[in-house]
């Protein structure tokens, strides 16, 4: 049995209208099990129209410097079940007490990750969403006192070996003020 069938055509190149590559400052950050999935919206591809958080939950904003944060999805072939892995990276450019525990708080979280892209003029994706299927867990955190490049902490979020997506990064085709409006605000 065939999962999925192709039935119509694709153009895949487009003169003049390349991908932008990079990221911007923000990424909105929301607890897997927070997320209200009864009041969110998706459209038929799987994208998300509106989001939804449970009542008396928020999410966090991260904020950094441009093009510090990564998003990426690399194809697992499986035996049975082909998916996708999921990571995002956040580059952390300050070294204090206040960082470290935010970056602690991260390693028992489950997380989904809403990640402001980079595009020109106005685009319909620019902003994608990681983890959305099973969330993403800390794997990985260097840390050295070389601070190369500026960066003190990279925390590296990822689907973990048993739970992963089914699909490439999913778009949010809400507004960055409907995502700021699930968030509680940075202490400073």
């Amino acid at each position: 049995m065939d999962c999925s069938k192709i039935t119509e055509g694709f153009v895949g190149g487009a003169c003049g209208a390349l991908p932008t590559g990079g990221t911007g400052t923000k990424v909105w950050l929301f607890n897997y099990d927070d997320i209200d999935r009864t009041g969110v919206t998706t459209t038929n591809d799987g994208d998300i129209s509106v989001m939804a958080v449970k009542t008396g939950k928020k999410g966090v904003i991260f904020e950094t410097v441009d093009n510090a944060n990564l998003g990426e999805a690399t194809f697992n072939k499986g035996t049975y079940v082909d998916t996708y892995n999921h990571a995002v990276t956040l580059r952390v450019f300050k070294d204090d007490t206040e960082a470290k525990a935010w970056v602690n708080k991260l390693k028992g979280a489950r997380i989904v990750a809403f990640v402001e892209r980079k595009c020109i003029a106005s685009c319909d994706n620019h902003i994608e969403v990681y983890g959305w299927d099973s969330g993403m867990k800390m794997a990985d955190n260097p840390y050295s006192t070389t601070f190369t490049d500026n960066v003190a902490m990279a925390p590296k979020l990822e689907t973990d070996d048993i739970s992963k997506e089914m699909q490439l990064p999913r778009t949010y085709l809400g507004t960055e003020d409907a995502l700021n409006a699930l968030c509680q605000t940075a202490s400073n």
